[in-house]
């Protein structure tokens, strides 16, 4: 379809604004990764007749990109990263002489003599990115990126620098013109190997991902100055210099892989912590995607499982913009996370990094200047009810599941949170949010001092699915109920 056509039509949809994701239901696990978006026909009219043709271009290759993802996915939770007969020892053991296994990038194969060698991907993936033109396609918008009254060289740089990525291995060149442009570009495109969540079996190999879309500026600038805030907050708790983060909100045309897999609303790029340290970082709210998740999930979660009485007076506008403004707050947690020693966590390292994200967005959203308390009172009410749709979507999201029911399981274990009448309710908005903090310091701690063992134990003190059955039954979380005994890190 041209983007000619998507203006046509957009004109003719009842909302013309998005296409709804599909649900779990209708996709499986593995359906096609890759989801279609409308992007609003007053979006589309700002492009000049080159943008058109860019956006047009781009959208062919993230269609392409879908097909990369299904080389890399398994019903398993190795993935197509490994040998199938290799195990975890062996992995780690080659390892130590071989670095490369331990990489994000590199496939690791079996070699004629049973010894285990790895292909870089731009190697591994080659012939499958040539046959579907992939790299052609880029350099042809960044050849049209760069003509017209509204040319781009910087984009256009970095589109050339992404298809050279594709065939010399250089992704870090790529995502260094990505973040060193001097504005946000009107289309966008993110594509690349991003996020380990489909490599559970170690959790190091990074799946593609991609995106295309085009820029909502008023909301864009409103998140911007949203993070300028949170991120001064950051320097003055955390004694440190920020990072530089950019922000977007994205009229997505089309994503495929990781988020399309992983029904994502937002992502922060780079995924190495040293990359954003050096580079700075940039995250995208899918618009499409965060809205259709807002109004068929999240306010329905909200008004279900939260007591009434903190919700009097408090329209959808005003949950929509703690809703946006949470998100934005933990995805800044993202490009926030230090260089500690994830990797001693093993598969605990993901939900760990989640749970680290969501109590840095609760507790700094409570804190920063020119917000006001209920508005952080709601987010914090918002995250509650994220943590039943990640119950729901379990299976596939396990790492969010886990991170989102540990902090109701914790402030239950502190006498803060109660369950009753299948609401979540709580007595002292203040005392709520001093449980918080107390809770973000264990988890630092971990973070900073804890072992494997400590952060198990962690997880066996306040991970508890009971939770969600005592409000889908409307029942009341009686107060003997308790959960497994351990005893986390108190640093």
């Amino acid at each position: 379809m041209t983007l000619e056509r998507d203006i046509e039509n957009s004109t003719k949809r009842r909302h013309p604004h998005r296409h709804p994701v599909p649900t779990r239901a209708e996709r499986g696990s593995f359906k096609k990764a890759l989801v279609d978006f409308d992007v609003p026909r007053e979006a589309l009219e700002t492009l000049d007749r080159f943008q058109i043709e860019v956006l047009a271009k781009l959208k062919t290759v993230v269609g392409r990109v879908e097909s990369l993802f299904a080389m890399q996915e398994s019903s398993d939770d190795k993935g197509k990263f490994y040998p199938e007969d290799a195990s975890k020892a062996e992995l780690n053991r080659e390892a130590e002489i071989n670095p490369a296994i331990d990489s994000p990038y590199p496939v690791v194969v079996r070699a004629e003599d049973g010894s285990l060698r790895t292909i870089p991907a731009h190697i591994y993936y080659g012939a499958a990115i040539k046959n579907k033109g992939i790299v052609k396609r880029l350099k042809e918008a960044a050849r049209e990126a760069g003509k017209g009254k509204k040319r781009d060289s910087q984009f256009q740089t970095y589109l050339n620098k992404k298809a050279d990525a594709l065939e010399n291995g250089d992704y870090k060149a790529a995502e260094r013109a990505w973040l060193s442009m001097d504005h946000e570009p009107v289309v966008d495109l993110m594509f690349g190997l991003y996020d380990t969540y489909i490599d559970r079996f170690r959790h190091k190999k990074y799946a593609w991902s991609a995106s295309v879309g085009v820029l909502n500026p008023e909301l864009t600038a409103h998140s911007q100055w949203f993070t300028d805030k949170f991120l001064s907050w950051w320097e003055k708790d955390n004694g440190k210099e920020a990072p530089r983060v950019r922000v977007r909100i994205d009229h997505t045309r089309l994503y495929a892989g990781v988020p399309a897999r992983m029904e994502f609303a937002a992502e922060s790029y780079p995924c190495q912590p040293e990359w954003r340290k050096e580079l700075g970082s940039k995250f995208i709210i899918f618009e499409p995607a965060f809205k259709d998740q807002l109004d068929h999930r999240w306010l329905h979660a909200f008004r279900d499982f939260i007591d009434p009485s903190k919700m009097q007076g408090i329209t959808d506008a005003f949950v929509s913009t703690s809703a946006l403004r949470l998100y934005t707050a933990h995805e800044l947690g993202h490009s926030l996370e230090t260089e500690e020693d994830f990797e001693r966590f093993q598969n605990e390292k993901d939900w760990l990094k989640e749970l680290d994200c969501e109590l840095e967005a609760i507790v700094g959203y409570r804190e920063i200047e020119g917000v006001s308390k209920k508005e952080s009172e709601i987010a914090f009410a918002l995250s509650l009810a994220s943590g039943y749709m990640e119950f729901a979507r379990r299976p596939r999201r396990k790492d969010y599941y886990k991170a989102f029911t540990q902090i109701p399981g914790y402030l239950i274990q502190e006498g803060i949170l109660r369950i009753e009448n299948g609401k979540f309710t709580w007595q002292n908005t203040e005392e709520t949010f001093d449980a918080l903090r107390k809770m973000r310091h264990q988890v630092k701690s971990l973070i900073t001092n804890g072992r494997l063992r400590d952060v198990q134990v962690f997880d066996r003190n306040y991970f508890n699915q009971e939770i969600y059955n005592f409000l889908l039954t409307g029942s009341t979380y009686p107060s003997d109920l308790q959960f497994e005994a351990g005893s986390p890190i108190q640093n």
